[in-house]
């Protein structure tokens, strides 16, 4: 066993000594990629015939725009699921850069609505201000959240950075 001082619980790491992201951030990852995942959705009620009414907001939120303001969280997606020593150099740029990705993503998503929506507020719907406030509350927790900083600062270490000869103050 290591004698490694945890800031926080150590069930919070992985088997590589680094933070685990907690569920919140998964799941704003994955909101965050909601356009691919309502494609689905409506798609499949569309298909079923139960496309009706209750359906239109959200159709009128599938379009393939938006799919521009996901990329820079898929790049997050793929760098959580390469988070091993033998990572290479792309999935800890990204994971480094992380917070600002979603941040991009984000943004990305506002101004794609907009320029779709129109610049009144009043041409918005009530699910187009719900995402928006949802997306204000995910950028805040995101560059509030002293965990979500910790996360994104710890990658595992490349395996020939482990070299046992080297000392290394901490």
């Amino acid at each position: 066993m290591n004698d490694l001082r945890f800031k926080y619980d150590f069930l919070k790491y992985n088997k590589y000594d680094v933070l685990r992201p907690n569920l919140a951030l998964v799941l704003i990852l994955f909101f965050l990629c909601k356009d691919f995942f309502m494609v689905l959705i409506v798609g499949t009620s569309m298909l079923k015939g139960r496309g009706g009414g209750g359906t239109s907001d959200l159709i009128a939120m599938v379009h393939p725009t938006f799919f521009f303001a996901a990329i820079p969280v898929i790049g997050v997606l793929y760098a959580l699921g390469s988070r091993r020593p033998e990572a290479g150099r792309l999935p800890r740029v990204l994971w480094k850069n992380g917070r600002f990705m979603i941040l991009l993503s984000v943004l990305l998503y506002l101004l794609i609505l907009t320029s779709l929506r129109g610049y009144d507020p009043r041409g918005f719907s009530l699910l187009d201000w719900a995402v928006i406030l949802i997306n204000g509350g995910i950028t805040f927790y995101v560059f509030s959240s002293q965990l979500i900083k910790d996360t994104f600062n710890q990658f595992p270490p490349a395996k020939a950075d482990e070299n046992p000869s080297t000392p290394v103050d901490k």
